[in-house]
């Protein structure tokens, strides 16, 4: 996140004066955080500076307030790797990056994100990567109940998931679920549901002046999440 030494250090893609860079991210045990630290090394090798890669937990809330004492306590750390939600409070610890990264390179990334990552004017972080939702299913269940397509709305995945969780039950699968999300309670479900809002029209949970606006979380609940008919097909892991 704190970018500006690295940028200072590099010109024509070759250090001018080599320097050790402390980078804070995914845990190197797990596939992401090889990837993550393989690209860092990469970097260093093609620029002759000096990485140090520290993990960081694997747990996203350990993660975060890990990095909160840092900053509390000033820690001699160079770059974050920060989640895409924690841009406020990552704010006043980082460096203006609109001043190290041309314009032309912010607008490679979608408009979106970087508006996400811009806090009152200020440029706080640069994706490193993009993540996109997806919805696994099942053909061969599809086919077996007569749906000639997935599902196009929340509604229609109710109605086809209910279908074919009470058909395979039937069938003795007693413990099978119609659908599986990231239920447990945490920060992955509290994005999920953001999101759920969002698409039913619900707009944003937080207006711009940091009002809970709690109708439109309301119409959300009464319309899907909280509907007995959808909590019976949920698998809640």
């Amino acid at each position: 996140m704190k970018a500006a030494p690295v940028e200072q250090a590099t010109q024509g893609g070759m250090a001018a004066e080599s320097v050790t860079v402390r980078l804070v991210a995914e845990n190197s045990s797990g596939q992401g955080g090889r990837w993550t630290k393989a690209r860092a090394l990469e970097w260093a090798k093609k620029t002759g500076n000096t990485l140090e890669y520290i993990d960081r937990p694997n747990d996203p809330s350990a993660t975060l307030s890990e990095y909160v004492h840092h900053w509390a306590a000033k820690r001699d750390i160079d770059v974050y790797v920060i989640d895409a939600i924690w841009q406020v409070i990552a704010a006043p610890h980082s460096v203006d990056l609109k001043e190290y990264f041309k314009e032309d390179e912010i607008n490679e990334h979608f408009p979106s994100i970087i508006q996400n990552n811009t806090v009152n004017g200020r440029l706080v972080s640069m994706p490193l990567l993009a993540e996109a939702g997806v919805l696994y299913y099942r053909t061969d269940l599809l086919k077996k109940y007569d749906f000639k397509e997935p599902p196009k709305t929340w509604e229609e995945l109710a109605q086809m998931a209910k279908k074919i969780q009470d058909g395979e039950r039937q069938d003795g699968k007693t413990n099978f679920q119609g659908f599986v999300f990231e239920a447990r309670a945490g920060e992955s479900v509290t994005c999920n549901a953001i999101e759920w809002i969002y698409s039913f029209g619900g707009g944003t949970v937080v207006d711009s002046d940091n009002h809970l606006l709690a109708e439109r979380k309301k119409r959300f609940a009464h319309k899907f999440f909280v509907d007995e008919r959808t909590v019976d097909f949920c698998g809640i892991e």
